[in-house]
């Protein structure tokens, strides 16, 4: 079966001179974060946060507290690093933990009021970036890289939780 573990990027660059040359969807994939990451750090640099930073402030927009574990996995952190942001929001004062109503061993994470602002913000720039590339993408295929991305995440997920 094929993954994203096991695709081998084969030649020095993914094909786009050769169009049969092999391509690494892992390289592609990482790329397009790389870039995506690069504009997102743009309109970040001004409010004073990182991409790991967001991507927990994120997770808590819904105003309902989340635990460590949920955040590290939809925010795509490991544990650690996590644990160092989490920190880092913290002394910022744009997120506090309090203790689970139904496990007191663990810690829900809730986005403070002086973090809400921010998140808007940054989320509101975050449009900006997305409605240029649907511009220099057209409509149909970013919906369709949208939808794609979406259904490979969900596959992925599936595979994972039945083996």
């Amino acid at each position: 079966m094929l993954s994203l573990e096991n695709i081998v990027f084969q030649g020095g660059m993914l094909g786009m001179e050769d169009p049969t040359a092999p391509v690494s969807l892992a390289l592609l994939l990482a790329q397009a974060e790389r870039h995506a990451n690069d504009r997102l750090d743009e309109v970040l640099r001004a409010t004073g946060l990182t991409v790991d930073q967001y991507r927990v402030l994120l997770q808590l927009t819904d105003g309902q507290g989340h635990s460590m574990a949920e955040v590290a996995e939809q925010a795509v952190l490991a544990p650690a690093t996590l644990t160092r942001v989490v920190d880092r929001l913290t002394q910022l004062n744009l997120l506090h933990r309090r203790v689970d109503p139904v496990d007191r061993r663990r810690a829900l994470l809730y986005m403070s009021h002086r973090g809400e602002p921010l998140i808007r913000q940054v989320i509101n720039e975050e449009e900006a970036v997305k409605e240029e590339l649907e511009t220099r993408l057209g409509v149909v295929d970013f919906n369709h890289l949208l939808d794609t991305l979406t259904r490979m995440i969900s596959a992925q997920e599936a595979s994972s939780t039945a083996g």
